[in-house]
């Protein structure tokens, strides 16, 4: 069985063998490793790479290999896997550590660095023992009781492209992450165009292991049942024509209706991206649902998610009928200081109508943006901003403006220059913001009664000032200047 990877020269791919006793040497090309979920590390975390511990790939266990073939772009790498097919069922030992509680810095010496959580001694990497695909969502429903209800592919190989976006048309910043996985469970994937939840032959993919689960004596189980689905060839068994990518005309026949929303986070200058997917199906609840909720665990880097209580999901589901008086409220890691935009990337069930609006309020400058009608653009800090966002689907806000108010603060739009007197207390910090959310102003630890702000050109424009005061309370008002 021939199996095609499009790789460039650093790219790793993960790999799970379709035949037995094959060898580890054979996958191409360098650097060929395993992860080991209770490897010891210096921190005191647990889970590493290792050097593979056996000559032949074990049925059910995931490996990556490094491409090592000199290429700048991506360039086809083939692999033949020869021998005796795997046929019926296997079972494959899973494994957790032991840390279950709040998220820390492992290395609090040179803090912040990449933050701990409870579930980074969790993850195994699997591999599709079979040579024919699995239905990523059959394999969850039979080991639900061991690991969580989403699988998580490796993207190897997707540079950023400028094409034009299906939703927009002119939205440009199509980047996809080279050190991202796509994340996919029962309500659907962050990739919507390329991961449709096929797990090719010979395609490794990670799980987590669940808190809950025994350990030892943990397994997960593959089953000729996952071999066969909607989406067939005529063999009866899942089309295999692609290693982890369906093609953009291919479609999965699945009977629960759902209703979606994929949106985008782009940090305008350097061009990161992140994709979180929020959606309404008929199995989905308010609460978290394991095979519709998928945990993100937040780390350095841009991050776009959902909130369930005070917990941050990549993909949330949530229940039909839909409801337009719903409201969800988002949460954006910023990594980088600077101007980000957050745009719809795709749709599809109810939201394909023109007809159903879609918006997104920034509760930190007050106000309502339609996101069908173009992206909307904020400045903000590095940092890590839970309660900034509001996905909704009506804008009475926007109506009946409600603004945080003090009658001891007063700021006034004089000819050539903005005014701002605290007759209570001082004042520590200002912020102005257009009506696009950018950062036009702001000063920090003033501890004074007032301020004269002369640096914005005057042209008749809406712009937000946004004053704390020395109790930590903040005040915001909306001015034509």
């Amino acid at each position: 069985m021939n199996r095609t990877a499009q790789v460039k020269h650093y790219d790793y791919v993960d790999w799970g063998s379709p035949v037995k006793d094959f060898p580890v040497a054979s996958l191409p090309n360098t650097n060929r490793y395993e992860w080991s979920t209770l490897q010891a590390n210096a921190n005191g975390t647990t889970g590493n790479w290792v050097t593979p511990t056996t000559p032949t790939m074990t049925t059910g266990k995931g490996y990556i290999a490094r491409a090592s073939n000199g290429a700048s772009t991506a360039q086809a790498m083939n692999l033949v896997f020869q021998g005796e097919p795997n046929n019926g069922q296997f079972t494959f030992a899973i494994n957790r550590g032991t840390y279950t509680g709040s998220d820390y810095y492992a290395d609090p010496v040179n803090a912040p660095t990449t933050i701990t959580t409870k579930r980074d001694d969790n993850w195994n990497l699997l591999g599709n023992p079979y040579p024919s695909a699995i239905d990523a969502e059959k394999f969850l429903v039979l080991n639900q009781t061991k690991i969580e209800g989403t699988v998580w592919i490796w993207k190897h190989g997707l540079d950023p492209t400028l094409s034009g976006s299906p939703f927009y048309n002119n939205y440009t910043y199509n980047y996809s992450a080279t050190t991202d996985l796509i994340k996919y469970n029962g309500l659907g994937s962050t990739e919507p165009d390329t991961f449709a939840g096929s797990i090719a032959s010979g395609q490794g993919f990670i799980v987590a292991m669940l808190d809950s689960a025994p350990q030892p004596g943990s397994t997960v189980t593959f089953s000729n049942d996952l071999r066969r689905g909607s989406l067939v060839s005529a063999s009866g068994l899942f089309d295999n024509t692609d290693f982890f990518r369906l093609s953009s005309n291919a479609t999965v026949n699945r009977p629960e209706n759902k209703s979606r929303i994929w949106l985008d986070v782009v940090n305008q200058q350097g061009g990161q991206k992140d994709t979180a997917l929020i959606g309404y199906s008929e199995n989905s609840t308010l609460g978290v649902d394991h095979m519709y909720d998928c945990v993100n665990s937040i780390k350095n880097e841009l991050t776009l998610y959902s909130m369930i209580d005070s917990e941050a999901y990549i993909i949330q589901g949530r229940p039909l009928p839909f409801d337009q008086a719903d409201v969800v409220p988002m949460g954006v890691k910023i990594a980088n200081e600077g101007a980000h935009t957050i745009a719809i990337r795709k749709v599809d069930g109810l939201f394909e109508s023109a007809q159903q609006n879609i918006y997104l309020e920034d509760k930190q400058l007050g106000l309502i943006h339609d996101l069908r009608q173009a992206p909307y653009t904020f400045t903000s800090a590095a940092g890590r901003f839970d309660d900034r966002f509001v996905l909704r689907y009506t804008n009475e806000f926007l109506s009946n403006p409600v603004f945080e108010s003090n009658q001891n603060v007063v700021v006034l739009a004089k000819k050539d220059f903005i005014e701002i007197h605290s007759y209570n207390q001082n004042l520590q910090q200002v912020q102005v913001y257009d009506v696009l959310g950018r950062n036009v102003f702001e000063s920090k630890n003033l501890d004074q009664v007032s301020l004269n702000i002369n640096g914005i050109n005057p042209f008749n424009q809406v712009l937000m000032v946004q004053v704390k005061l020395k109790d930590g309370s903040v005040v915001t008002q909306k001015i034509i200047y």
